[in-house]
């Protein structure tokens, strides 16, 4: 007999206790499982379980926002200057 252990089976599929809305429709995904998709849009439910905070997004993404930001900051600006002039 080997000293290793038979590993321990998956457990299975819990379904989410609490209320959780889908990230794309809001969609309460309470109840269903987390390998499963939202009934409404088919939106993978892992991902609606992902932070919804930008500190955890893509830096790419965070990037374009930044950017357009500027843009934006800056032509405000631009029309104070030439309604001023």
């Amino acid at each position: 007999m080997s000293d290793t252990a038979a590993p321990h089976p998956a457990p299975p599929n819990l379904a989410i206790p609490q209320a959780l809305a889908c990230g794309v429709c809001c969609y309460d995904l309470a109840g269903l499982p987390p390998t499963g998709l939202c009934p409404e849009c088919a939106t993978p439910v892992a991902s609606s379980r992902q932070s919804q905070l930008l500190l955890d997004a893509n830096r790419g993404y965070v990037s374009g926002l930044c950017t357009g930001s500027r843009w934006m900051l800056h032509s405000a600006w631009l029309r104070i200057v030439v309604v001023a002039l």
